[in-house]
């Protein structure tokens, strides 16, 4: 459940469900690929809390791509 303030309530079963579900996600990519989806990951976390300068964000994920 999501608070007016933006934080959430998560069970045990909510983390093991997101864990179980970022598996399936990953488990048949590269080390190359996992690095890219996690450095990504991170940078639309960070942009999204407004952490991360979004232009700045942007021409890093451009310069930074290891896939084609």
């Amino acid at each position: 459940m999501r608070h007016p303030d933006g934080t959430y309530d998560l069970t045990i079963d909510d983390i093991h469900e997101i864990r179980e579900r970022n598996y399936e996600l990953t488990k048949n990519m590269s080390s190359s690929e996992l690095i890219e989806y996690y450095n990504r990951k991170g940078r639309e976390a960070a942009k999204s809390l407004g952490l991360l300068n979004v232009e700045v964000a942007d021409s890093v994920d451009k310069s930074m791509s290891i896939m084609p």
